[in-house]
């Protein structure tokens, strides 16, 4: 009964319907082995009502639920950054990862494309652009293939 459940919380998610997902799978999470894993779909069906403060919660939940898994609770949080304009939240997200000694590939390559991203920004807002100062030098990469 708990992995359908939480499976349901997984499909109500995909099927667009966030608030009733985000209720459903915090549900289940008190009964599940590996709570952090609710809380991070948890923390997807907050982004996603732009509900930023409950996104947070549940991310400090699954971090702390699952202290030693902290990559995946920093790429989750890192991309929802990412995706919702926080260009420089999602570059100390990604700093922290990277200091943590847990090398997550989705987490260093994120972390590396907004190095190069952010150089060829500062050398293409010279004089040219005066725009560039509200432009974001952290753009994550089209495809992770």
């Amino acid at each position: 009964m708990l992995a359908s459940t939480s499976a349901r919380g997984v499909f109500e998610l995909a099927e667009g319907n966030w608030p009733t997902a985000e209720i459903t799978i915090t549900r289940s999470a008190r009964d599940n082995v590996q709570p952090a894993v609710n809380y991070l779909i948890a923390a997807r069906a907050a982004d996603l009502q732009g509900a930023h403060e409950r996104r947070a919660g549940w991310l400090r939940m699954a971090r702390e639920a699952a202290p030693d898994e902290i990559a995946p609770v920093l790429v989750t949080q890192a991309e929802m950054q990412l995706k919702n304009g926080q260009f420089e939240a999602a570059r100390e997200t990604l700093q922290e990862l990277d200091a943590s000694g847990q090398q997550n590939p989705r987490g260093l390559l994120l972390l590396a494309y907004g190095s190069i991203d952010s150089q060829a920004s500062s050398k293409s807002c010279g004089r040219s652009n005066r725009n560039c100062a509200g432009r974001a030098a952290f753009v994550p990469p089209r495809s992770m293939s």
